[in-house]
């Protein structure tokens, strides 16, 4: 009996929606959080998405949205700090051009 109960619980609380309300959703979620405009760019499943903001399609990530309960969380600030970190990383010192110059 235990067993149906949950099942029956799953199931009446499952609720599927279409990838538009996810992807607007989403973007909403977005633009609330930071102050500015994102697009979706894949829907990967019922709840996930890859987005970016407007002013820069190359920074992807990762957002998780929940309709029912109008809340998410989502990796942009990691992301911000990743593309960052990659700049500062693939920029040629002054430091390593000695170095590499003295080899």
């Amino acid at each position: 009996m235990c067993c149906c109960f949950t099942n029956t619980i799953w199931l009446t609380g499952c609720v599927i929606y279409d990838s538009k309300d996810l992807a607007k959703f989403a973007k909403e979620q977005l633009y609330e959080k930071y102050g500015e405009e994102f697009e979706v760019k894949t829907i990967m499943d019922s709840h996930r998405t890859i987005a970016y903001p407007v002013n820069d399609p190359d920074l992807l990530f990762e957002v998780y949205s929940l309709i029912e309960t109008r809340g998410g969380k989502d990796d942009y600030i990691q992301s911000i700090i990743g593309d960052q970190y990659k700049k500062i990383v693939e920029k040629p010192s002054p430091m390593s051009i000695c170095i590499f110059t003295l080899m």
